[in-house]
């Protein structure tokens, strides 16, 4: 299955890179994966081509003030954001996909995602993106909330998760 993953943190270091890592690490590990990690920050930018062969994308990225952050948004708004408004009306880039993973962290605790804010990025993301990939897509949101308030093993916790994640890609 040929995989592509979409990294979104300005931050090499950050927890957001070891998940990163780890999500990696976890698909690599069962070896039947065609892999393709592209680093937004870095300044990697797969375009509509790139997409078209693949079969299980990932998003790997915090939640900032309730979505993408801006360099996240922006990649999805240029590479599917005519099909997402409608503007295109031919075959989406990402019809092929069997696979919709996002891997985030959010600052606040899952009631202000969910009933305050009503989760925005996770709207975009399962009915955005995932509304454009095969009708049998198979979504996986993998969140981590109230990361501020965490301590390490809650975060060594996650990270196992999002290994395992990755495992079953």
């Amino acid at each position: 299955m040929r995989v592509l993953v979409i990294h979104a943190h300005p931050v090499p270091e950050s927890y957001n890179s070891v998940l990163l890592n780890e999500f990696v690490a976890g698909i690599e590990s069962v070896g039947m994966h065609d892999l393709t990690v592209a680093d937004l920050n870095a300044g990697d930018d797969p375009d509509v081509d790139d997409l078209l062969a693949v079969e299980a994308l990932a998003f790997v990225y915090p939640t900032w003030w309730g979505g993408f952050p801006a360099i996240l948004l922006d990649w999805v708004q240029r590479r599917l954001g005519p099909w997402i408004d409608g503007a295109e009306t031919g075959p989406s880039p990402v019809r092929h996909i069997r696979r919709l993973v996002a891997v985030t962290t959010h600052g606040s605790d899952k009631k202000v995602n969910g009933v305050v804010q009503g989760e925005p990025g996770r709207q975009l993301f399962t009915r955005g993106v995932g509304g454009l990939c095969r009708d049998d897509v198979g979504i996986e949101w993998v969140a981590l909330y109230s990361i501020d308030k965490l301590d390490d093993a809650g975060r060594s916790d996650f990270i196992d998760r999002v290994a395992e994640a990755g495992r079953s890609l």
